[in-house]
């Protein structure tokens, strides 16, 4: 059987690379000032404010950002046809809301959409049950909504699309897979996030991270 041809969209594909460089450069800044029993991801220095927004969760409530003021936050990016890289993820952070049970009435953990056109309430509660994703928000939106969280978040798409001619699109089928960064981002209580995470990183940092920006926030 011929493989099937393959061409790529690109949506705002230089924020995977902005994110790599701006990870970089954050990480190298944040090795050289690291003191014992502080952050383990690349610190932001100084903490970044927080995109305003008003999505809908799984549940279809509208939501937005100010309904988490007060609250620490783990914020990622993902979409429930992933079959690599999300998973991973969600299953990551899961680890560190596991290990942190005893801090679940202080930090709120939320995904938003890479797709919104696939991402409806019965695939999202779908995908958090299969990966154990108790109490987080799952919030999507239009694209018009959800592109400058994107941007904001150093996300970055790619769409890339099976082909079986020049005339017809696997798209409008649904058959469509999403190259992404997974950056996760570590939020305090009034909206500044003070980490952010490659898909690289490890729950156990995310974990260590949670609960020294609640202690020091404490003093």
């Amino acid at each position: 059987m011929t493989p099937l041809p393959k061409r790529t969209f690109i949506v705002n594909g230089l924020g995977i690379a902005l994110l790599i460089i701006a990870l970089a450069i954050i990480y190298i800044s944040s090795f050289l000032r690291q003191e014992p029993g502080g952050f383990q991801g690349n610190q932001l220095d100084p903490p970044r404010s927080s995109l305003d927004f008003e999505l809908t969760n799984q549940n279809g409530i509208k939501t937005r950002w100010s309904d988490y003021r007060g609250k620490y936050l783990v914020l990622t990016f993902l979409y429930t046809n992933c079959r690599e890289l999300c998973p991973v993820i969600a299953n990551k952070i899961q680890q560190t809301q596991t290990a942190i049970s005893e801090k679940t009435d202080q930090v709120r953990f939320v995904a938003i959409s890479l797709d919104p056109e696939r991402d409806t309430p019965d695939s999202i509660r779908e995908f958090m049950m299969r990966w154990n994703l108790n109490s987080w928000d799952y919030l999507v939106g239009s694209e018009d909504l959800l592109e400058p969280l994107w941007q904001h978040y150093w996300v970055g798409t790619l769409f890339q699309e099976s082909i079986e001619n020049t005339a017809t699109s696997n798209r409008a089928y649904g058959e469509y897979a999403i190259n992404h960064a997974s950056p996760v981002h570590l939020i305090d209580q009034n909206g500044y996030a003070h980490v952010a995470y490659s898909s690289l990183f490890e729950s156990h940092e995310l974990t260590n991270d949670i609960l020294y920006l609640v202690k020091i926030n404490e003093r």
